[in-house]
């Protein structure tokens, strides 16, 4: 795990600083919530946080549990 420590308005580059991956600045610090901007990322690049990543997840494993359930039963 990398843990990075950044102020606001500072950023993170992901990838090779002369061609990023994309860039994560740190727009808004207020009490507990940070609200982070995702820069240059291509737009095909699905970003998520985690709860519903975590839903999506879920909904793929049902769909292949059906198949799977569908393809043993010889429907």
């Amino acid at each position: 795990m990398l843990q990075i420590t950044r102020h606001k308005g500072q950023t993170v580059v992901l990838g090779s600083p002369d061609a990023p991956f994309g860039i994560v600045r740190v727009e808004t610090i207020l009490h507990n919530r940070v609200v982070l901007t995702f820069e240059n990322f291509p737009q095909e690049f699905p970003i998520h946080r985690s709860e519903i990543a975590e839903e999506i997840l879920q909904g793929i494993l049902r769909e292949r549990r059906l198949e799977d359930n569908e393809v043993s039963s010889g429907e």
